[in-house]
């Protein structure tokens, strides 16, 4: 037995018994790992909200090399996102994304998912609630995962797509078709070009772009049924959060505010490669 330290985000609390808490961390190094917080249920004196979904935390442990849940020494908050919390959808955003880990997250270490979650909690604190969040965050999940690739060429015939101005996208596989190559007749190339900017830009430089908002849905229910048809699992949290976001389109849509800013989405070409951190 030894005494360790990590930071993480915690993905999921549960009580235990009267006065214990345990927690699912993402920590530092990507990997997913269980702690036993004794008595804070109870306490008067050790910081409860280190033990709240979403907050970014540092850990002092107990290790032990043949189990799987360690016990908690000492604990500290460091972030806890509030701001995000404190709106209703950025709380079922904040929840979502938790969630998407917690369910999706292989075991193995993975510091980019770490950092990936960190940076999207922490835009989603600094800013609030944008819809363009959603899909930039889960086309980058899966970017990283592996699952997708940011070689933006036709997946049959492997011509460039840059300069084309017909692309469909394939939702159960996100396959991307030239127009000699597709069997579909709708016409994407939008989407697939927000895809390639999002592979290829900050969130804090995309979030700046005008992109009409049915573009980010129309993009966002292609990668969910992405999800929906490769992951044999059920998320809880976006049911709510989709309803929330249908009344809130209502809304934008009776005061004729349609787009996330007023325009047209505005990119740069193909050959446009920037920072994708």
């Amino acid at each position: 037995m030894s005494l360790e330290k990590t930071r993480g985000i915690v993905l999921r609390s549960t009580s235990l018994g009267e006065a214990d808490l345990l927690i699912l961390l993402l920590t530092e190094t990507g990997k997913k790992e269980k702690f036993i917080f004794k008595g804070l249920r109870k306490s008067k004196t050790r910081p409860k909200l280190a033990g709240e979904p979403g907050s970014f935390i540092e850990i002092d442990y107990y290790f032990h090399r043949n189990k799987d849940v360690f016990n908690a020494k000492e604990f500290s908050l460091l972030e806890r996102f509030s701001r995000a919390k404190e709106n209703y959808l950025g709380y079922l955003t904040l929840s979502f994304l938790l969630e998407l880990n917690d369910k999706f997250l292989p075991g193995e270490e993975n510091p980019i998912a770490f950092l990936l979650l960190k940076k999207a909690l922490s835009a989603l604190d600094e800013f609030g609630f944008q819809h363009i969040l959603l899909p930039y965050y889960k086309w980058r999940f899966l970017l990283f995962q592996g699952f997708v690739s940011d070689e933006f060429n036709c997946t049959q015939c492997n011509s460039p797509l840059e300069g084309e101005e017909f692309a469909s996208l394939q939702s159960d596989s996100l396959h991307i078709h030239c127009k000699k190559c597709s069997v579909s007749l709708e016409n994407q190339i939008q989407i697939v070009k927000l895809l390639k900017a999002i592979s290829s830009k900050k969130y804090s430089r995309i979030r700046e772009e005008e992109i009409p908002l049915l573009l980010i849905s129309s993009l966002d229910h292609i990668l969910n049924h992405f999800f929906l048809a490769n992951f044999s699992i059920e998320l809880r949290s976006p049911e709510l959060l989709y309803q929330s976001m249908a009344n809130e389109k209502l809304e934008l849509e009776t005061t004729g505010e349609s787009h996330e800013r007023a325009g047209n989405f505005k990119i740069e070409s193909f050959g446009d490669h920037n920072s994708k951190n």
